[in-house]
């Protein structure tokens, strides 16, 4: 307690303080901490008056929690808290606070691509290879590595493969370990299962790349582990890989596409259904097999109900283009 007081005492009397806040417009209070607003950068306090006090703060505004140097993001409500503010503008100079200190939080783990830095903010964004993005706030206590060597955020660009520790209660990173690999979308070209390889067609305008497939390749497709031998021409494919060698580091793999249009025509013989999507580029002839859904205004149907000119969304694979679900909308009378 004693600690508390002189560290207090101190904050009271520090001539940045009186810089700060003008002799004349100095104000105290004491209290409880009600809320705190981290968007408007204030705290509500309920004074021993019973007076409830929302106070602005900014970055010179001195703050402690517990005997520590603190932010406004540490202050929780209940903490009891005692307060410099400017009594004109209500600008806080010093909040000196004390409360339960929280439990610990179990970090969580991501691995992924970096899809944004942002310096200004001091975040980074990670698309996960579950495909969610993950914006974390760099802090001066982050650990950051890129290719094994201690780094700085400015060091990291868009792409590169990435691996995060981050508290999920504030989403700050504890460490970030990047590596600065290539990486390619596009579309599967061939795979060798004989040779280890797979060519992949980028979406850009770059020429086909084949990579080498080895036993440290992490593969998945459709978000689940897989093998080589699972993946065929014709998939959506994003890899990474090492440039020097070709060796792929990881295959994220779709099976499944989808187009919108409407039918154009339906062949019984050969159990297919042709469909011109919206954007008016080339028809895509699908197969309907024994596990194809099809459903008409959301109910049940069968291939032989389906007619020239409905509207239709349908998922197929990628490879064989054997339809998944083929669901239209009925004629208008």
């Amino acid at each position: 307690m004693r600690k508390y007081s002189l560290l207090l005492a101190a904050l009271l009397l520090s001539p940045q303080i009186f810089s700060f806040v003008s002799h004349a417009d100095a104000s105290r209070a004491r209290g409880v901490i009600r809320a705190v607003d981290l968007n408007a950068g204030t705290v509500a306090l309920r004074t021993r008056e019973d007076r409830l006090l929302t106070l602005q703060t900014n970055r010179r505004t001195e703050i402690v929690r517990n005997d520590q140097p603190a932010t406004l993001r540490d202050l929780q409500p209940g903490d009891d808290a005692r307060v410099v503010y400017d009594s004109s503008t209500f600008l806080a100079a010093s909040i000196v606070a004390r409360g339960p200190e929280p439990p610990p939080v179990e970090p969580v783990r991501i691995q992924g691509t970096i899809a944004g830095v942002d310096l200004n903010e001091r975040t980074l964004a990670i698309v996960t290879l579950e495909g969610r993005t993950v914006r974390l706030n760099v802090t001066p206590n982050t650990s950051i590595m890129l290719d094994d060597q201690p780094a700085r955020l400015d060091d990291l660009k868009r792409g590169f493969t990435a691996g995060a520790l981050f508290n999920p209660n504030t989403f700050d990173a504890l460490r970030v370990d990047a590596q600065s690999f290539p990486e390619v979308r596009g579309v599967i070209r061939s795979v060798s299962v004989e040779h280890h390889t797979l060519t992949i067609a980028p979406s850009t305008d770059e020429p086909e790349i084949t990579l080498l497939v080895g036993p440290s390749t992490s593969i998945s497709l459709n978000d689940r582990p897989a093998r080589l031998e699972d993946l065929e021409p014709g998939f959506r494919v994003v890899a990474a890989y090492v440039e020097t060698s070709l060796e792929a580091l990881r295959v994220s793999a779709h099976s499944l596409g989808e187009v919108v249009g409407h039918i154009r025509d339906v062949d019984l013989g050969t159990a297919t259904v042709a469909v011109t999507p919206l954007d008016s580029s080339g028809a895509v002839v699908l197969h309907v097999i024994h596990s194809t859904v099809i459903t008409i205004g959301g109910e049940p149907a069968t291939l032989d109900r389906l007619r020239t000119g409905m509207g239709v969304r349908a998922v197929f694979n990628l490879g064989s283009f054997d339809a998944a679900l083929i669901a239209a909308r009925p004629l208008a009378p």
